[in-house]
């Protein structure tokens, strides 16, 4: 028996400039077999997303690249549509432009309380007119926010997906619980209705995918698995697919799958399973 019972797999970097034809490619098993998956979706991409000096992000087209303008993902309506045609598919909010409002700092790694604010709230509205549905959960860019955008996170969103949770950024009373739940297994945290879901902070798109499934270690010991990836890194530069990667992540996905006593979720399937229906309010 595999030491987790629930898998969230996470596709980020969607955005304008998402082919849909690679996202198709990359998830051909999950959408044959429409297995839940979570797609965190930038709501307008900037064209100059970059965290080193002279280096701008592979999502982002070399013929866009550092014009200084955004796109708004309601510009790829051929992947807007399939994402809406498809209920297994969940989207979750992946910043506002992925790019930081200080150089090669992470978008949401701030304490501009204005910026945060507009930033959310923009990008929330946004993609709910697009996709005629409110984003439930959000995924911070590089996986790192500010104690006053986790705060402003509570507020709008049932959820978060983080690598790692700093002691700054959790009320005093919940470290304890947290430590505890770390120690023992657990990897979602629940603060009052709000969930922090953390992953074990892998790519699965460009690490050298060892996971075993026939040896199990003891770091996978979790009750949750969220697997993050970037369905555009299983292409190269000139939009190759690199297939080996490919291969080896769908032989992983159908051990998974197969296995009796696993269970694909999406957040908020997670979040319903402990709080029941999602109100209009809670949207």
């Amino acid at each position: 028996m595999l030491p987790f019972r629930y898998i969230v797999i996470r596709d980020d970097d969607i955005c304008r400039f998402t082919s849909l034809d690679q996202f198709q490619r990359v998830h051909r098993f999950l959408l044959e077999e429409k297995i839940p998956l979570t797609v965190a979706v930038i709501p307008r991409v900037s064209d100059r997303v970059s965290y080193r000096l002279g280096v701008i992000e592979g999502f982002i087209p070399s013929s866009f690249a550092g014009k200084g303008k955004t796109y708004p993902i309601g510009e790829n309506k051929a992947l807007v549509d399939f994402i809406r045609q498809s209920e297994w598919i969940e989207v979750a909010q992946h910043g506002f432009t992925h790019e930081g409002i200080i150089p090669f700092t992470p978008e949401f790694l701030t304490s501009n309380y204005e910026e945060i604010v507009s930033r959310l709230e923009t990008g929330k509205a946004e993609l709910t007119e697009v996709f005629d549905r409110a984003p439930l959960f959000f995924v911070p860019p590089c996986d790192q926010v500010s104690p006053i955008a986790m705060k402003e996170i509570r507020q709008r969103f049932l959820g978060i997906s983080l690598s790692r949770i700093s002691h700054r950024l959790l009320p005093f009373y919940l470290w304890p619980s947290f430590k505890l739940g770390k120690w023992q297994g657990r990897f979602l945290l629940k603060w009052g209705k709000f969930m922090i879901l953390q992953h074990p902070g892998m790519d699965w798109s460009t690490s050298d995918l060892s996971f075993d499934p026939f040896r199990v270690r003891m770091q996978w010991v979790r009750d949750v698995l969220v697997l993050p990836l970037h369905s555009w890194k299983f292409f190269d530069a000139q939009g190759h697919l690199i297939l080996d990667r490919l291969v080896q992540w769908e032989n992983i996905l159908k051990y998974l799958y197969y296995h009796e006593n696993i269970q694909f979720v999406r957040f908020s399937d997670l979040w319903r399973q402990k709080h029941g229906a999602v109100s209009q309010t809670e949207t």
